[in-house]
């Protein structure tokens, strides 16, 4: 009896070495941008349905906040994937934080200034000249920044441009009377919430990336770590895709606003960035009165994560019409942006 029992036990202890490491999920830490739904529903879609489970993923999702700074969660470790715009994440890579654009879930920013009617600016280019302007420095600096460039306003202060103060939540900067304009971002495929009769809103109709997924370049060198990145984007673009299929599970009443007008479309299939309005991103970073880029970065996005996700075939893999005939050299581009 007693060989019986140790035989069925180094049995049990045989699987249980066997099976155990290959059931262990790998980990993944995501930090988001904002603390909203709009930024983060696809995530979270994909985290409650068990896309990232079914993907071997166990990830952890990281809420974001007005005063978030993703890209320092990445240079300290505490993430492994940061959600943020693409102005923000070039100007950061000139200043050396090796990141790169892997994917990019949403297109556009939903970026808008909401001014005071009263204060008569009809159009932004001569209307802002000595205006005060409150913004979100953590979250749209550098994304408004590029905006006035495009259009030729200076945001140094003085009577020919805008002075910038840091806004605070919602309207309150504006209603305050403390500044004549503020920035406002619209929800996901839907409309800028109306601030009332009192105001006036433009959109930036720049188009340029909004919140994408970035990684340090070290992650991509590593198979491994790029094949977490390969199988989280499959996931997450599965998520995202349930979002634009039915927006109202992003848990917001602002997404049953109307049509979409002005706020950030999910890029489904895949979640592949639009090379040209990178292009255009960088020429207004360089650009204007107070360039944000000294040079065009070169390896500042890839789309080997992409083109891996949607192989036909894979795991879980979006389908095979999601890739793309073309394949441009990673951040190369760049130096030939229009």
């Amino acid at each position: 009896m007693g060989r019986i029992v140790t035989r069925a036990w180094l049995i049990a202890a045989a699987g249980a070495l066997l099976s155990g490491p290959a059931l262990a999920a790998d980990g993944l830490v995501l930090q988001l941008r904002d603390s909203g739904p709009d930024g983060s529903a696809g995530y979270l879609a994909a985290r409650d349905k068990g896309y990232y489970a079914a993907e071997g993923l166990d990830v952890t999702i990281r809420p974001g906040g007005p005063q978030a700074e993703p890209l320092d969660a990445l240079a300290t470790g505490a993430a492994d994937l940061a959600v943020e715009g693409m102005a923000a994440a070039l100007v950061a890579r000139e200043k050396g934080l090796p990141v790169v654009n892997i994917a990019q879930p949403l297109n556009g920013t939903g970026l808008a200034l909401v001014c005071w009617r009263r204060a008569g600016i009809g159009d932004l280019r001569s209307g802002l000249a000595g205006q005060t302007i409150g913004v979100r420095f953590a979250a749209d600096r550098h994304a408004f920044i590029a905006w006035m460039n495009r259009i030729g306003v200076p945001t140094d202060g003085g009577e020919q441009g805008a002075n910038l103060i840091e806004q605070g939540a919602g309207l309150e900067t504006l209603r305050a009377k403390r500044a004549a304009c503020v920035t406002a971002t619209a929800p996901v495929g839907g409309q800028q919430p109306e601030a009332g009769p009192d105001f006036v809103t433009f959109h930036d109709d720049g188009a340029m990336p909004g919140d994408g997924l970035y990684a340090l370049g070290t992650a991509l060198a590593d198979p491994a770590g790029e094949s977490r990145l390969v199988r989280f984007v499959r996931a997450s673009m599965r998520g995202w895709a349930e979002i634009a299929r039915q927006p109202e599970t992003a848990g917001g009443p602002q997404q049953r606003m109307g049509p979409a007008c002005c706020g950030p479309q999910v890029n489904v299939p895949d979640g592949r960035l639009d090379i040209a309005a990178a292009g255009r991103a960088v020429q207004a970073l360089l650009a204007g009165p107070h360039p944000l880029l000294s040079a065009p970065p070169v390896g500042a996005w890839t789309e080997a994560i992409t083109d891996r996700a949607a192989q036909p075939g894979a795991a879980g893999a979006l389908p095979a019409g999601a890739q793309a005939a073309g394949r441009p050299q990673d951040g190369a581009a760049l130096r030939k942006a229009p």
